[in-house]
């Protein structure tokens, strides 16, 4: 379990700043036939935001046909406290977690790329 804090640009929303601070918690399990990535994300800028937490879910998994990883997200919301802004939270986290999570695929592939090139040079 590791903890962050961290500075994040924020998607054009009404009332929301540019950037938020953010305090994320991030959890690894491993077992022979996948590794989950969890994380705890609280925005601490944005109207209401410490109303919730976002929770995203990776799960990595090998494709046994291609041998390929594959990455499944899952995500929701915890609520720690109520907000009239519920259905506008519930209907806005969800697509830009998706939008997160497309990212981390890239960057996943640019370092998986960047070590296959530094293993195929020793």
């Amino acid at each position: 379990v590791r903890s962050i804090e961290m500075k994040v640009p924020v998607p054009p929303q009404p009332m929301c700043p540019p950037e938020t601070r953010c305090l994320s918690t991030w959890h690894v399990v491993s077992t022979p036939s996948k590794v989950v990535l969890e994380s705890v994300t609280m925005s601490l800028d944005v109207p209401y935001g410490t109303c919730f937490n976002v929770i995203a879910c990776d799960t990595f998994t090998i494709d046994e046909v291609t041998g390929h990883t594959r990455m499944c997200r899952a995500c929701g919301i915890e609520w720690v406290k109520s907000t009239w802004l519920k259905s506008m939270v519930e209907a806005s986290v969800p697509g830009e977690v998706q939008k997160l999570a497309l990212n981390w695929v890239d960057v996943l592939k640019e370092w998986s790329g960047a070590a296959d090139a530094y293993a195929g040079s020793c």
